[in-house]
């Protein structure tokens, strides 16, 4: 059997004040969604069925839900000798006194077991948004263009994107998308039209090299750190513009207005 290539890392670990109770005994990712699933299931689903079969799982917030959710992997055909979802939750030894610190700290204290499986790339996912993609368009289009990071973007209005996203103006070199030419994390006034869906494709090297500098720094995530530090030190840094349908529950409002994007005769969800 062929060793896979892509390792994907699941950022689940995290809960919002603007779900309520709905994350009082679970993180986001494991809040139930449509009657049927839980919302983590969208971008496991997306790994199946993009062939990307070895996954991370980096839990923190009140995982209990989370892991009894996840079980073996058995929902996902994730057993096997080179296929498998591990949880990998945050720990302390003697080098590392904290707990996960964000979301780059996070893959940051997991560096060894990305290294134990040599991927040719890393993909990084958020656990907790609505939505169906084939990673492996975005993975070749990252290939093609040698490109140190790739992230994926959905065009919104920059009204709707204000103090939410991450927003980035892309350029129009290639038809599947460009460089970054700016990126700002949740700004007020956004200056693009291109909001972030935290799916990022990194070459390991590259990842390596970032993180280790981050550790420097007061502040771990990707999307206010990581990022917009890339493009300002001229990295090659690609934006992938995604067409397709793209839900956000971060509030009970949106929670509930993805839910009802399940319904009628022609639902946005699938």
């Amino acid at each position: 059997m062929v060793m896979p290539s892509t390792l994907a890392m699941i950022l689940a670990g995290g809960r919002v004040d603007e779900l309520g109770v709905l994350t009082h005994y679970r993180p986001k990712s494991a809040v139930p969604f449509g009657g049927f699933a839980r919302v983590i299931d969208f971008p496991l689903t997306n790994l199946m069925r993009s062939g990307i079969e070895r996954i991370a799982i980096l839990s923190q917030y009140r995982s209990y839900s989370l892991v009894n959710h996840i079980g073996t992997g058995a929902a996902w055909d994730m057993i096997g000798r080179h296929r498998g979802i591990s949880i990998l939750p945050p720990f302390k030894d003697y080098e590392n006194p904290h707990w996960y610190r964000g979301s780059a700290d996070a893959v940051h204290q997991n560096l060894d077991f990305v290294r134990y499986h040599k991927p040719a790339e890393i993909l990084i996912l958020s656990g907790d948004h609505i939505y169906e993609m084939d990673y492996r368009d975005m993975i070749r289009f990252h290939n093609e263009h040698d490109a140190d990071v790739t992230a994926a973007f959905i065009k919104v209005k920059k009204a709707d994107a204000a103090l939410r996203f991450g927003v980035a103006e892309i350029g129009d070199d290639y038809s599947e998308g460009g460089p970054l030419l700016s990126y700002e994390e949740k700004p007020a006034d956004p200056k693009g039209e291109w909001a972030s869906l935290t799916v990022l494709c990194f070459k390991p090297e590259v990842l390596y090299k970032v993180l280790r500098k981050n550790q420097a720094d007061a502040s771990y995530e990707f999307g206010r750190d990581i990022i917009p530090r890339m493009v300002q030190e001229g990295m090659k840094v690609l934006g992938y513009k995604f067409q397709g349908y793209w839900g956000y529950t971060r509030t009970v409002n949106e929670y509930w207005q993805t839910s009802m994007d399940l319904l009628g005769s022609n639902p946005l969800i699938d």
